[in-house]
């Protein structure tokens, strides 16, 4: 059985690290990605160069690197580009019983870029906005250690259930210039539960719940900001036959309000991100034994939160991927993205199995 370890909250936008029951292969990926939006006449624009391998020390221990390369730029505002911090993961899976466990520790390295100038600042909240999905919305966040157990039990040939729990500490950094003090953002819990049904011949149905609760925020020694709890629900399905592939997801993600504290007193900050519904879907066919194309569609709403307006985006788009060797793949995606703003979204990218 395949085991998908969900990675704490460091490893957030890097993915997954797979562990099975045999050998996997080191695996390195690199997909260049270039996103551009129009917002009322403003074009936003990064190109990122993500970069994920993955090295299985043994049948159930692996590690895993992500890290990127991004410049970004807006109309009337300075261009921002660097590296963003290198992000570590270890994991070691056992089985306990009919059941199985998974450890995880993620390390977030402080290599990305921090002491931003007051303009490349304002350029990184432009391109952090939850609307526009870029691929990376960050660079420094300073160093950060993670720690996670996911544990999955069988309840029947067809029905298997898990539970997992991370906490996250993340180190104080200087994102801009001229602060009175270090940032020291708060530590996070990470809660989750799910399941996975298989639910006909090569379908299979899951679902899971996660919860993260977030510290206090200070700026040197001052409490400066407490964010609210945030919670995501996720249902996927996913039906194989043959060598073709038919992938739907559907997420809901929402954000308590947070509280900001100026001199002891705590404020209502209202709600700082948005409430959102997400829908995606994909079906990949295999042409033959060297190609696979495919297409995909998605459709993003989001509710009005503070300082952002309600916004309803719709996307759709193919891909394609070439087998050079046994040893080496080259996948390309293209989505359009239309509604409320309008962009795009292209990317050619280089797996690299050895």
């Amino acid at each position: 059985m395949l085991m998908l370890v969900p990675l704490t909250p460091v490893w957030a936008q890097s993915g997954q690290v797979y562990l099975a029951g045999q050998r996997q292969p080191t695996q390195v990926t690199i997909f260049p990605v270039y996103q551009q939006y129009d917002d009322d006449g403003v074009k936003i624009s990064e190109f990122s160069v993500p970069v994920v391998a993955f090295f299985p020390l043994k049948r159930n221990l692996g590690v895993s690197l992500h890290v990127s390369q991004a410049n970004a730029s807006a109309d009337g505002f300075e261009s921002l580009s660097g590296l963003t911090d290198v992000q570590l993961a270890a994991s070691y899976f056992r089985r306990v019983g009919e059941g199985s466990v998974v450890l995880n520790l993620g390390l977030n390295l402080p290599s990305g870029k921090q002491d931003l100038t007051d303009e490349e600042f304002n350029t990184l909240l432009l391109v952090s906005r939850n609307v526009f999905d870029f691929r990376v919305p960050g660079f420094g966040r300073g160093l950060g250690i993670a720690p996670s157990i996911t544990w999955a039990q069988p309840l029947s040939e067809r029905f298997v259930v898990g539970v997992g729990v991370s906490f996250q500490y993340r180190a104080s950094f200087d994102p801009v210039e001229g602060l009175a003090g270090s940032f020291d953002p708060g530590e996070e819990v990470l809660l989750t539960g799910g399941f996975n049904a298989r639910v006909g011949a090569g379908a299979s149905l899951s679902g899971d719940v996660s919860v993260t609760l977030y510290g206090t925020d200070t700026l040197g020694d001052v409490d400066v900001f407490e964010a609210g709890a945030k919670t995501v629900v996720t249902a996927q399905y996913r039906q194989t036959r043959g060598f073709n592939v038919l992938w739907l997801l559907a997420r809901y993600r929402t954000r308590a309000e947070g509280s900001l504290i100026e001199n002891g007193t705590t404020l209502d900050a209202g709600k700082l991100n948005p409430d959102q519904f997400e829908l995606r879907g994909q079906y990949r066919y295999r042409v033959h034994q060297g190609l696979y194309v495919g297409a995909h569609a998605q459709a993003r709403l989001l509710d009005e939160a503070l300082n952002v307006e309600k916004t309803n985006l719709l996307g759709a788009g193919v891909s394609a991927e070439f087998t050079v060797s046994p040893q080496v793949r080259v996948p390309l995606r293209f989505t359009y993205v239309f509604g409320d703003l309008t962009g795009l979204e292209t990317g050619v990218g280089l797996i690299i199995n050895l």
